[in-house]
């Protein structure tokens, strides 16, 4: 413990001392020189302009970013499949019977798309 306390006080007398001292003028004007041409440098620098973005950012961003586009893609890609492959489909499992018939009747399941592209008398 002697030894711990005698190592302390000769640290804290080399800690005063280099308190005492401290840096001399010609260091202190050396650095304060130094600091004035940084900041001199600094102040005359200009601002770079800000990078240009496509227009494919700012859609995507119109949209509420990455997420909302890449469900939104996903949403319309879901879309095209079950509209060309589902109508197929099935009309297949209820023309095979797959199904039973009274689903198509009675439910609806495929609509009769008919009236929208004949008018009344053209039949």
């Amino acid at each position: 413990m002697d030894t711990d306390r005698q190592d302390d006080d000769a640290l804290e007398a080399m800690f005063a001392q280099a308190r005492a001292a401290g840096p001399d003028a010609a260091l202190r004007a050396r650095v304060l020189a130094d600091a004035d041409r940084v900041q001199a440098e600094l102040a005359a620098m200009t601002p770079a302009a800000p990078p240009r973005r496509g227009w494919i950012i700012g859609l995507v961003s119109a949209v509420g970013g990455w997420g909302a586009a890449s469900g939104i893609t996903a949403a319309g890609a879901l879309g095209l499949m079950i509209g060309f492959a589902v109508p197929d489909t099935l009309e297949l499992w209820l023309g095979s019977g797959a199904l039973p018939a009274s689903l198509s009747s009675d439910y609806g399941v495929t609509p009769d798309l008919s009236a929208l592209w004949v008018e009344v008398g053209d039949v």
